[in-house]
């Protein structure tokens, strides 16, 4: 870590350098094998990330019978509150 400016400063240091050697020696094809395998090992580690999200979802305790019943009694209150602040209908007649 670079002390002044808390950046990864031998990685960078070492990524263009790693990068001149590849320019320098390297065809197109050859530069555009390595993107492409860094591409996919980024694609199958996302893929892994979904997996493991999704597993530790389905691992959750299910709600419970009285926390729906709590959500279920809101309802009423939220049909009341919605059709009482309900705007008047535009007609044809409010618009001349």
């Amino acid at each position: 870590m670079h002390p002044r400016f808390k950046t990864p400063a031998f990685a960078i240091v070492a990524q263009i350098a790693w990068t001149a050697v590849l320019v320098v020696t390297g065809s197109y094809e050859t530069l555009f094998a390595y993107a492409m395998l860094s591409s996919w090992i980024f694609y199958t580690l996302g893929v892994a990330a979904v997996w493991v999200l999704v597993d530790a979802i389905v691992n959750q305790p299910k709600p419970s019978l009285m926390a729906l019943a709590v959500c279920a009694a809101g309802i009423p209150f939220y049909v009341y509150w919605r059709t009482r602040s309900r705007p008047a209908p535009v007609t044809v007649s409010t618009l001349t």
